[in-house]
């Protein structure tokens, strides 16, 4: 099981060696930035070598990020202020490397319904424990990173999304090709997330054939066939997802509100308080454009 914890801001404004404060040093997501900077890296490792796992001769996949200035700003990738730490990433650097290049799993079979439901990779929603949650990571749950988003999601207190209580106005469960985790497509009572629009990106959403025999069938479709191909990203967060997060967690890094609203759904970005965080497609200080 992979032990999550999150990172604690350094709030105190003292000199370092390099004559530069806490305060000039601590602005990408809470931490240094140059720390920030190897987190990014050995996530693109991990990416890189989830990506050649499957089959592939073991190597060591070289990965650059050239665009310095971009990692700083956090635009490419991070849209919410709890980030992993580098500790964590190291720690699923060593189980990737365990896994799915030290000979463990050269060609995995494809698993029973019994083998699965042993290895699925699942977490408690929300909070349950006074100790550090436990988040369980089978070997298939950290091939990809954005699986260990989902967990880590579940824990942060995201449900399903396809388990909204307002789910029929936007999909149909197709009940006749279900045949596994059935307990995950039961519809939920009125949540946080029903504030905002239908997600159909969202990295908390099933698969369409996720739950049939072999995933050869459809279990969910959408009622707009052009959503079809959205469900089941695995890609990244999307904005709606770092919105509902960043409302939970960090409404409040903001001391003082903007002058004027955002427009076209954006919010005040909790981790650059003069300007608003905008849908991808709009930019600008409000995102009016």
């Amino acid at each position: 099981m992979f032990q999550a914890r999150w990172i604690v801001n350094i709030t105190d404004n003292e000199r370092r060696p390099d004559n530069t404060s806490t305060d000039e040093t601590t602005h990408c997501y809470g931490m240094p930035c140059d720390k920030w900077q190897r987190v990014q890296r050995k996530m693109v490792k991990f990416r890189a070598r989830a990506a050649a796992a499957d089959g592939q001769p073991a190597f060591d996949i070289p990965f650059e990020i050239e665009n310095t200035e971009t990692m700083k700003t956090g635009k490419d990738r991070f849209d919410v202020c709890i980030v992993l730490t580098e500790e964590q990433m190291d720690k699923l650097l060593e189980l990737q490397q365990e896994e799915f290049f030290n000979g463990n799993n050269k060609r995995r079979r494809k698993r029973t319904e019994d083998e699965d439901i042993v290895q699925r990779c699942w977490s408690y929603i929300g909070k349950v424990y006074i100790t550090p949650q436990l988040v369980n990571l089978q070997p298939y749950c950290y091939k990809l990173m954005t699986i260990v988003a989902h967990e880590i999601g579940h824990t942060l207190g995201l449900t399903h999304e396809h388990q909204r209580s307002d789910r029929d106005h936007f999909i149909r469960i197709v009940y006749e090709n279900l045949q596994y985790y059935k307990d995950a497509f039961v519809k939920l009572p009125l949540s946080a997330d029903n504030f905002l629009p239908y997600n159909f990106n969202s990295i908390m959403h099933y698969a369409p054939k996720i739950g049939s025999f072999a995933e050869t069938e459809t279990t969910i479709e959408t009622r707009n066939p052009l959503y079809q191909h959205n469900l089941g990203q695995r890609v990244g967060l999307s904005f709606l997802t770092s919105k509902s997060i960043n409302f939970a967690y960090c409404n409040d890094s903001c001391k003082t509100k903007l002058p004027q609203p955002c427009q076209r759904e954006g919010y005040q970005d909790p981790n650059h308080c003069d300007r608003c965080r905008c849908p991808d497609g709009f930019g600008g200080k409000y995102c009016q454009m």
